[in-house]
């Protein structure tokens, strides 16, 4: 399964990725009650982990690793848990005094009860990031 969608944010880049890279805000944004439980040290690197238990059908418990950290350009990050292999990417491009923020999430591998919601998933995906990318917007335009 896969969605992306983008947004752009009244804001530079650096202030749109020092966001999106404190992973203890995540919850600030996510589509579903959320909590973050930093499992390396700071700061944020290639490698630095973090789980992450979600409630949506039920509570789930996700180990997630940094796969990607391009400052003010990329941040990716890939989760493991009872719903499967998840990767999220952001991808962040300057726009005069913005910038656009494009979200791509991608299953790496299902579950056999990933598989039999699909139908349901790949209906609701892309609403659910359009909704995330609305929050980091909202988040990211009001902080000083």
């Amino acid at each position: 399964m896969h969605a992306v969608r983008s947004i752009r944010i009244d804001a530079p880049a650096a202030q749109v990725f020092g966001y999106l890279t404190e992973v203890g805000r995540h919850p600030e944004w996510a589509g579903n009650p959320l909590t973050i439980c930093l499992t390396s040290s700071e700061p944020l690197r290639v490698g630095s982990t973090w789980e992450s238990t979600g409630r949506r059908l039920g509570t789930h418990l996700d180990r997630v690793t940094v796969v990607e950290l391009d400052p003010e350009r990329r941040f990716a990050y890939e989760a493991e848990g009872d719903a499967g292999h998840w990767r999220s990417t952001f991808t962040l491009r300057a726009d005069g005094d913005a910038t656009v923020l494009h979200r791509e999430m991608r299953s790496l591998r299902l579950t056999w009860f990933t598989r039999a919601l699909a139908p349901m998933i790949l209906l609701t995906n892309g609403f659910e990031l359009a909704g995330n990318l609305r929050k980091i917007k909202s988040c990211v335009e009001k902080r000083p």
